[in-house]
């Protein structure tokens, strides 16, 4: 009883506030169309008078005159808001208008260019776009682009539309619902006003998403969604679209009269700690008043960390919430990113079946340029900022910098660090070159365009490899060809820069071949990361490459990944390795990336992968004594490697080559002995101040008293380090040998 009185007491002080409010809307109206008539018409009356004080003409003639212009100027604006749409010009009409300066500007192409004769033949004009390193395609979304932006530009200035006036929210409008004193405490209203910095976003590509969203909100019950997917990858700016719609006054039905409160969970759950109160009684509160409002669409960000099953979580929102889920007033929008779902929200049978769960997906490349356009909007009013080739690239290389969070927010990451960078020295606007400068000084690694420099040490790759790879000359040169394809851009840029697969006996120069190629594509010996696989021989060794859930650890291959994506990954004996672990690397070679035990992907397409495995060995020793030549040797080990079971097929199709390395003769045993000992000679020279030469004969006698044709080079290493070098420690322990001494090994000295 009492609650009707209060309703119906409540209703007779909204009708006459309404009425009020029309009737002063009425005045205000009224005033406002004679102020307007006075301002129009008062610089026409103000030249008439003085026209007609200095000419002499009758007033009235003059004012006639005067209404006439007036309305030919009225006429024209009026049928200039009934021009053709932007949308519906050609070309050559639309580069006729000012704002398409922007386009030129964009494109990096000269005015001059942008002849009818040029743009009238199709021919002529994709010619021209392929000159700046652009397609048909990228033009015409970047003509869509900027006029999409043109025209709502030009329609926010339309005040007298019906799109415009539908965004003005009636008066009363919310009184029919209850009251939420304590959720207004907590939550922002973003369908009335929006102050996060959503507020102004255009969604790109997500159209069935909302309309999914709308549709499971409109239910009469089991009207709760949880949007799920990555982070970074659009969840907050589908939430935030759909209540600017809202606030827009372009949602039919039911949602017209909803308020997506954007609820603070954070700040309720702490304020709650701080005043010592249970912060599940809050909770309560809060969603008690949600469903008694009855227009109430409750917004929870990341709702998984607030589960008792998440780490650190300060309440168990699965406890509260399940009591309200059921209620048809009760309605929650709430997002989650993929792994905080699996792991904490997931296994909550009774939340989860009231949940409409929809995934949003990561956006196409054409869709993320879409989103840099907008995301740079308001940098870009007054001067093109971005050119279009900049964009594309950082859409392009912001997939190859180790942590892949999701598109749009790499490419934007991406594209703000360019910005940065550019500010310091802002002449003309950002082209590829400056996007590869950026990723250059973030990865230490050269991009971009190809210097003299780096010319002649990609022609001359072989030759800088042989430095410290002695024979090996078909190796070589197939590694050499993979990474000058690369780096001239026409490998696979969804793939890692190159992946071999390095076959034969031990010694014979695979991980010296590795190593030198670190050097000479990456600048530095110390940018491999190495995998001794015999190490990851058992199921629970997958955890100690992509991270454990269960013990919070990360992946130590992961790990090295993202924090150096530029670099030679070194798999040592990767035939000794748990099955589990070649499809992860299958998955490594095929897409480039993975994703670790946390839901993160990792990017390999900035790295070199280089497996090398003695499979096969005591049939190499077999076919090398009988003389068989190296090709039949390396399809003959690929074979027995395929029928053993080492490898599959599939996995060895994936490398970019498998390649053979030969075992060495007696000259590249000699050379090979020459550079250990040089390399020897000039670390005693850098450490000890020590001068050593060696005499003739001592190369033959390493060969004859250290090397073993089963350990191939690597037996002569173990020699010189267990004979010349004790030796050498010995005399300088004794003294016999000081610092700043020229030191002369001979044949005779060496046991």
């Amino acid at each position: 009883m009492v609650n009707e009185i209060f309703r119906l007491v409540g209703a007779i002080v909204r009708t006459v506030v309404i009425l009020v409010a029309l009737a002063m809307e009425v005045l205000t109206l009224a005033l406002g169309l004679a102020l307007l008539l006075v301002w129009a018409l008062f610089p026409l009356l103000f030249f008439t008078v003085i026209i007609g004080s200095f000419t002499g003409a009758p007033i009235l003639i003059i004012a006639v005159v005067g209404l006439v212009l007036f309305f030919a100027v009225a006429y024209r604006a009026y049928m200039q808001s009934n021009d053709i749409p932007y949308s519906k010009m050609n070309l050559k009409m639309l580069s006729e208008e000012e704002w398409f300066e922007r386009i030129i500007a964009r494109t990096g192409i000269e005015r001059s260019k942008f002849t009818h004769d040029n743009i009238d033949d199709d021919k002529k004009f994709k010619a021209l776009l392929k000159e700046h390193d652009l397609t048909s395609d990228e033009f015409n979304e970047l003509l869509k682009v900027e006029i999409m932006i043109r025209e709502k530009q030009e329609d926010e200035m339309k005040f007298w539309t019906r799109e415009f006036l539908r965004s003005i929210s009636p008066i009363g409008k919310q009184w029919v619902y209850g009251y939420t004193v304590k959720l207004d405490e907590y939550a922002i209203e973003i369908s009335s006003h929006d102050p996060t910095e959503y507020r102004n976003v255009e969604l790109i590509g997500y159209d069935d998403e909302i309309e999914m969203i709308r549709l499971a909100l409109e239910r009469k019950d089991q009207n709760n969604v949880l949007l799920m997917g990555d982070a970074g990858i659009g969840k907050k700016s589908a939430v935030h679209y759909l209540a600017k719609l809202i606030r827009q006054g372009k949602v039919e039905g039911v949602l017209n009269d909803v308020r997506f409160m954007l609820l603070d969970f954070s700040q309720a759950v702490s304020s709650a700690q701080d005043k010592g109160a249970n912060p599940e009684h809050v909770l309560h509160t809060l969603f008690a008043e949600t469903a008694y409002a009855g227009n109430i669409v409750l917004v929870v960000e990341n709702i998984g960390k607030y589960f008792g099953t998440a780490k650190g979580s300060a309440v168990n929102i699965a406890a509260v919430i399940d009591k309200y889920l059921a209620l048809p007033t009760f309605r929650i929008l709430a997002t989650s990113t993929k792994g905080e779902y699996h792991r904490n929200v997931e296994k909550h049978d009774n939340v989860v079946k009231n949940f409409e769960v929809i995934e949003i997906k990561e956006p196409t490349e054409k869709e993320a340029l879409h989103i840099l356009f907008q995301k740079f909007e308001k940098d870009e009013r007054d001067n093109v900022i971005f050119s279009l080739q900049a964009f594309r690239e950082i859409i392009r290389r912001s997939s190859q910098l180790g942590r892949i969070t999701p598109l749009p927010e790499r490419a934007i990451d991406l594209a703000y660090e360019a910005l940065l960078y550019w500010k310091k020295d802002p002449k003309g606007v950002i082209t590829p070159a400056i996007v590869h400068k950026v990723i250059s000084l973030k990865t230490g690694v050269t991009h971009g365009a190809i210097d003299d420099k780096e010319r002649v040490r990609l022609l001359n790759l072989e030759k800088i490899l042989h430095k410290r790879v002695i024979g090996q000359d078909g190796a070589v040169g197939q590694i050499s060809d993979v990474i000058r394809k690369m780096r001239a851009g026409i490998g696979n840029e969804k793939k890692p820069v190159g992946s071999f697969l390095f076959l034969g006996p031990t010694g014979v120069g695979k991980t010296e071949t590795a190593k030198a190629l670190a050097e000479a594509h990456f600048g530095d010996e110390e940018k491999m990361i190495r995998f001794d696989m015999s190490e990851f021989q058992t199921p629970e060794t997958v955890d100690r490459l992509i991270g454990s859930q269960n013990t919070g650890s990360p992946g130590i291959l992961t790990s090295k990944v993202k924090d150096s994506p530029f670099s030679l990954i070194l798999l040592d004996e990767l035939e000794k390795a748990y099955p589990d672990i070649l499809d992860l690397f299958l998955q490594v070679l095929d897409e480039g990336m993975i994703t670790d035990a946390f839901g993160e992907k990792v990017s390999f397409r900035g790295s070199i992968i280089i497996a090398t495995s003695n499979a096969g060995a005591p049939l190499i020793k077999e076919l090398v004594e009988k003389g068989i030549p190296a090709d039949d040797i390396r399809k003959r080990l690929v074979d027995h490697i395929v029928s053993e079971g080492l490898f599959r097929v599939e996995f060895l199709n994936r490398f970019d080559d498998v390649i053979f390395f030969r075992v060495l003769n007696e000259k590249q045993l000699q050379e090979v002995v020459a550079l250990m000992l040089k390399r020897f000679a000039l670390r005693l020279e850098k450490e000890k101040n020590l001068t050593i030469e060696f005499g003739q004969g001592v190369v033959e006698k390493i060969i004859e008293n250290g090397y073993d044709p089963v350990f191939g080079a690597r037996s002569i290493a173990r020699y010189v380090a267990d004979s010349i070098e004790d030796m050498l420690a010995r005399k300088i322990i004794s003294g016999e040998v000081k610092k700043g001494e020229n030191v002369i090994i001979n044949k005779e000295e060496i046991v």
